[in-house]
This record gives structure tokens, C-alpha cells and sequence, in this order.
């Protein structure tokens, strides 16, 4: 999806500041599945203002520059509901830590032990994050929660995966050790 597509998206939950657009897709309701960077956000903000899709208003704050909150117009909500009507890319799944487990069996065994613990750890973390808001909105609209849902999946699965597949790795003798033998 492009920047203004994923702005008119936030806008459609209220109304909303460039940075707290970029809040919703670093560690908001949409962190998960999509990033778009605030180099993209206000020339996006600007493009859909110039064309009549948003509006915006300066709310003043204090010791502090005025605020722009910007807000979806009605041709702002037709072209986003337009927009949803087209053929969603391929999904893409992108992770620091699959790239350096890919090359785990190089690693000390150390360093490999710790690479899991962590990853296990962060994806327990975030799973006990989602079940606090589950528990905190249990009321949403259906399609939030089929995506709060399939979250909570995603995580129970990349955990029990983890804990049932690390001895892949762990038990590796690394090719340093492997030439030695």
C-alpha cells in the first residue's frame, strides 16, 4: 500500500497528527503488518490535502509549535473505500532475527542459546501485550478483531514454534567445529 493509502487508513480511526500516524504503524494497531516512515507521512498528508481527501486544523499547544491534526473529508473515505476494493499485494514478511538465525549455525553456541531465549522472550511479551488489549477492548468492530486475532495466533505460533524447534539450532556442531573433528 502507498503512504497515502496507509494515512487515509489511520485518518478512518480519527483524527489524527503525522506523528500519531506513524505511532499507529510503529507499535499501533497496524505495527504488525505494515511501517511507513514520517519522510512519507507529511508529503502523503500534503498530497491528500492538496487534493481535497483530508483537511487540517492547528491546535495550539503549550510551549510547544501549534499541532496540525488532520482529518479524512467524505471524498476522502470514497477514495480510501475504493482503494480497498483492489488486489492486495503478497504478503511479505521481513525479520532481522530470522536473517541471523539463517546463518545460526555459525554462530558460537552461545550466542545462539541467547539469539532464542530473546526472540522467545519478545514474542511472550508482545502476545501478554495483545491479550491485555483484548482484554481491555473486547468490543471492536469485526474486522479489527479478525486482525487482533490473527496476531495473537501469529505470535502463539512463532512461540510454540520456537520452543519446539530450537534444538535445530542448538544442538548444530558449527562448521568451525566440524573441520577440527
Amino acid at each position: 500500500m502507498d503512504a497515502k493509502t496507509l494515512c487515509l487508513g489511520a485518518l478512518m480511526l480519527g483524527d489524527a497528527s503525522g506523528y500519531e500516524i506513524r505511532k499507529f504503524y510503529e507499535d499501533g494497531p497496524y505495527s504488525a503488518f505494515h511501517a511507513v516512515s514520517l519522510g512519507s507521512i507529511y508529503p502523503a498528508l500534503n498530497a491528500l490535502l492538496t487534493d481535497g481527501l483530508v483537511t487540517v486544523c492547528e491546535m495550539a499547544q503549550d510551549g510547544r509549535p501549534a499541532k496540525k491534526v488532520y482529518t479524512v473529508t467524505e471524498q476522502g473515505k470514497a477514495v480510501f473505500m475504493r482503494g480497498l476494493e483492489g488486489s492486495p499485494g503478497a504478503d511479505r514478511f521481513r525479520s532481522d532475527m530470522l536473517f541471523i538465525l539463517a546463518f545460526g549455525h555459525v554462530l558460537p553456541p552461545a550466542r545462539r542459546t541467547a539469539l532464542l531465549d530473546g526472540y522467545l522472550e519478545e514474542y511472550q511479551r508482545m502476545r501478554a501485550e495483545l491479550a491485555a488489549c483484548i482484554d481491555a477492548n473486547p468490543d471492536v468492530p469485526a474486522g479489527r478483531r479478525f486482525v487482533r486475532d490473527f496476531g495473537l495466533a501469529v505470535y502463539e505460533a512463532v512461540i510454540t514454534y520456537v520452543a519446539e524447534n530450537r534444538h535445530i539450532l542448538e544442538d548444530v556442531v558449527d562448521d568451525a567445529v566440524k573441520e577440527k573433528v
